[in-house]
């Protein structure tokens, strides 16, 4: 095997995704190499084994469908305020247009998002995979109860929380 055939191979193995046929891999690997054993362990070694690594170690998901449920409750503060108060988060990046934005980025798995220029604190639980959901219901005390169910490659937590604001109105 020359340079010029593992550089043509690596070349191939780059522009392959998993949702391509495999065995066009295998094919390819088997003429410029010339061995089936070593076409399938330089798979492993090249894509199978770092997916699996990466999956099992969180770095690679693949978007799935969330179902939420609980409250957002509107809170009489800025984001700016909360991104200092409660995340010592002093100055704005520079690929953050404002405020809002760095807060929905850096705290919304800790239970805070900006809506409409509103900012809540949200008290979530989690579902498990359906149909898409959004629900809102306005309470007494100001808060929203949500209820959203969603595929997380269509919209995101935001959006989702967005459109169960817009139906509690």
């Amino acid at each position: 095997m020359n340079k010029e055939n593992v550089k043509l191979f690596l070349r191939c193995l780059h522009d392959i995704t998993f949702d391509q046929d495999i065995s066009l891999f295998m094919v390819i690997g088997f003429i410029l190499i010339g061995n089936l054993v070593s076409v399938y362990s330089l798979w492993w070694i090249l894509a199978v084994i770092p997916v699996l690594i990466a999956q099992r170690v969180g770095g690679l998901m693949m978007s799935e469908t969330e179902h939420y449920f609980g409250k957002l409750i509107p809170v009489d503060k800025t984001a700016e305020q909360i991104c200092k108060e409660e995340f010592d988060y002093h100055e704005l990046e520079s690929y953050y247009d404002d405020w809002e934005e760095a807060l929905n980025d850096i705290a919304y798995k800790d239970g805070w998002v900006v809506i409409n220029g509103t900012v809540y604190k949200t008290e979530l639980s989690r579902y498990g995979d359906w149909d898409d959901v959004f629900e809102g219901v306005l309470n007494d005390d100001g808060s929203i109860s949500i209820q959203a169910r969603f595929y997380n490659g269509g919209c995101s937590l935001n959006e989702a929380l967005a459109e169960c604001l817009n139906r509690a109105k």
